[in-house]
């Protein structure tokens, strides 16, 4: 997708904030409700104590490295980098922007 024409906004100054689209923010966010409301293991028949306390903290283990995986922290960070870059240009009377959500111009 090809970037818009910022000359035709003179003086624009066009800035690309590194943010992924939709598509990709909406699966993200899929993976993070499926990580958050993921059953907690519980003993059960046939299952002992133990075994039980053990899944659980196995799966306590691995919940940052399976947010991580997510990317849900990574696009809030580019996402609040791209609302601070806004407000600091806004706050020094920069007072047309054109913001655009890909990382680059292609």
């Amino acid at each position: 997708m090809a970037a818009e024409d910022v000359r035709r906004y003179a003086p624009c100054q066009q800035y690309f904030m590194d943010i992924a689209n939709i598509h990709a923010i909406r699966k993200s966010e899929g993976r993070l409700r499926r990580l958050c409301v993921a059953p907690d293991v519980q003993p059960s028949s046939g299952v002992s104590a133990a075994a039980a306390a053990r899944a659980a903290h196995d799966k306590e283990v691995t919940w940052f490295a399976d947010l991580q995986a997510t990317l849900w922290v990574a696009h809030i960070r580019s996402i609040l980098a791209g609302a601070c870059t806004v407000a600091y240009y806004l706050g020094h009377q920069v007072s047309t922007l054109h913001v655009n959500h890909m990382s680059d111009h292609l």
